[in-house]
């Protein structure tokens, strides 16, 4: 999974071009997501890289801290199965 793979998972859920979306974009207030769409594009990125990943609390996040969060858990579930 890459910054440049989630931010296609997003566009295309958005049906906008990659491009459009920047980093500071905000998923609920510039692309008006509302929780169920975040969340379905959060099941999107779970069917994807193969791991459960725990929705963030936050309601509107940016493009960068989705992306950060979701590198984040996915990095840390790595770790914690080849420790396991």
């Amino acid at each position: 999974m890459t910054k440049l793979r989630i931010k296609e998972i997003i566009a295309q859920y958005v049906k906008r071009p990659v491009e459009e979306l920047s980093d500071d974009v905000r998923l609920g207030d510039d692309l008006g997501l509302d929780s169920l769409d975040q969340t379905e594009i959060i099941l999107e990125l779970e069917q994807e890289c193969g791991v459960n990943l725990e929705p963030p609390g936050t309601p509107s996040l940016t493009i960068a801290e989705v992306t950060a969060w979701a590198l984040g858990a996915i990095k840390e579930n790595q770790s914690a199965a080849a420790q396991g």
